[in-house]
């Protein structure tokens, strides 16, 4: 069965998968391997809030800080203390940008619904941790964060990517009602040539590091 446009690429070379969760049916794309939910069954305003309500992670939870550090300790050999970086999609309660204070780097917060403050442009560098996933509409968020980075800068994603479709029925990551968009690495290979990114780390799990090579703007593939 013919799927629905990719909301990444806009490809129509979709195809609807044999899952379903909740009533909740998906689809691949065949040309960046995003796998996403059907349009139909997208969370609403409220629902996401009601289950970000129910996330425990502070400061104090050292099992949060371990998780974050997963992608806090490679980018630390790309910036440093002169750099300003931004938290993107930081959540309730921002702990990333604490950790930064706490080593004496720079970072703000910004989170579109907890934080929906004013950003900058040109920050050296930007982190999305667990957001992407969140993305109904990743051909809007991401060049949207790309934006906010100035060439030569550095934008640092944490999102599990999939490995296998078999993994995908069972897959905890699926299960998170607020879950919407799942990369692969081809994914994260097409948003890197679409969107002039170098990748310069990946731990082949779920963090990505990249590096901004001019503007950004988009190129024809």
């Amino acid at each position: 069965m013919i799927g629905d446009t990719c909301p990444l690429c806009s490809s129509k070379n979709t195809n609807q998968l044999d899952i379903l969760f909740k009533n909740r049916s998906y689809c691949k794309c065949d040309d960046c391997f995003l796998i996403f939910s059907d349009r139909d069954s997208l969370p609403s305003l409220y629902v996401e809030l009601e289950r970000y309500k129910l996330h425990e992670n502070n400061i104090l939870n050292k099992g949060y800080r371990n998780f974050l550090d997963t992608v806090l300790q490679p980018l630390l050999l790309y910036i440093n203390k002169t750099m300003t970086g931004l938290d993107y999609g930081c959540g309730p309660n921002p702990v990333l940008s604490l950790m930064l204070h706490e080593n004496g780097f720079s970072c703000d917060n910004y989170d579109p619904l907890f934080f929906n403050n004013i950003i900058k442009s040109n920050y050296d560098y930007v982190i999305s941790t667990e957001s992407f996933e969140q993305f109904q509409f990743p051909i809007v968020d991401i060049p949207k964060i790309i934006a906010l980075i100035r060439p030569g800068g550095y934008l640092a994603i944490m999102t599990e990517t999939w490995k296998s479709p078999d993994q995908l029925q069972s897959w905890y990551y699926l299960r998170d009602i607020t879950h919407v968009s799942f990369y692969h690495v081809r994914t994260m290979n097409f948003i890197a040539s679409s969107y002039s990114l170098k990748l310069l780390y990946t731990d082949n799990d779920r963090v990505y590091i990249f590096r901004k090579i001019n503007n950004g703007r988009i190129t024809l593939l």
